[in-house]
């Protein structure tokens, strides 16, 4: 339905085409589009999301949980689910995404589903270094993330929102753990050891160590033996 609404396509290099920044690359509109077909990544994460907006909502009844959507990509795939399944009243959102045609193509979803009463601000902008302002934000989500946190900005948008946040906000995803293994001819995996576990604590622990923007981390050296069959994955 999503795609039929905004008719993205594979020919076009405008959706093809990545946009590359220091922190990390957004990937074209089309690849962005194509995240709402990973099933059970995106059932998890909509129902993370609506079980914290519910456990805010005890602590402020009155007032609408206000959620950061950091990279929606065209489709804000993450946030249309909770708009139909709760009010206006219950939710806001801030959006924003780097890819001038993705959010054009967003405000095009919003206003073809009549959710624009659940969207306080939409901005193109560069997360990674987007001034959160006297927004009073509830929850943080992203899902600007590829295999190790390698090519998508998911570090850099965290760490510069959480930089001007309370510790109180929730992030989402809460944890995300990066290990290094080693496969076998027969392709078995044997986990050696965790690099990364990016979470609340450990992004108020760089960001307190490091000038904004400058994020220092820590080195890690390991003393690994690895057979002549084998390689290293993570």
């Amino acid at each position: 339905m999503l795609f039929e609404i905004t008719q993205v396509g594979s020919e076009s290099d405008e959706e093809r085409n990545h946009i590359h920044t220091a922190n990390g690359s957004a990937i074209g509109v089309f690849w962005a589009a194509q995240c709402i077909k990973e099933i059970f990544r995106t059932q998890r994460f909509v129902r993370g999301l609506l079980a914290d907006i519910k456990d805010v909502r005890k602590l402020k009844s009155k007032e609408p949980v206000h959620v950061l959507y950091a990279g929606t990509g065209p489709f804000a795939t993450l946030a249309l689910p909770i708009m139909a399944s709760l009010s206006p009243q219950e939710v806001q959102f801030t959006m924003l995404e780097i890819n001038p045609k993705s959010y054009e193509l967003l405000q095009q979803v919003i206003a073809e589903f009549g959710f624009e009463a659940y969207v306080c601000h939409t901005e193109i902008t560069d997360a990674t270094g987007w001034n959160v302002g006297d927004n009073h934000i509830d929850i943080v989500v992203s899902e600007t993330m590829n295999r190790a946190l390698i090519k998508e900005p998911q570090v850099g948008i965290m760490l510069n929102l959480a930089s001007q946040l309370s510790e109180s906000v929730i992030f989402i995803p809460e944890e995300i753990t990066v290990s290094l293994h080693q496969e076998d001819g027969n392709r078995d995996s044997t986990k050696i050891e965790d690099l990364m576990v990016f979470n609340k604590y450990y992004m108020f622990d760089i960001i307190k160590n490091s000038d904004k923007g400058n994020w220092n981390f820590e080195e890690k050296i390991l003393d690994i033996a690895i057979s002549p069959n084998s390689k290293l994955q993570y």
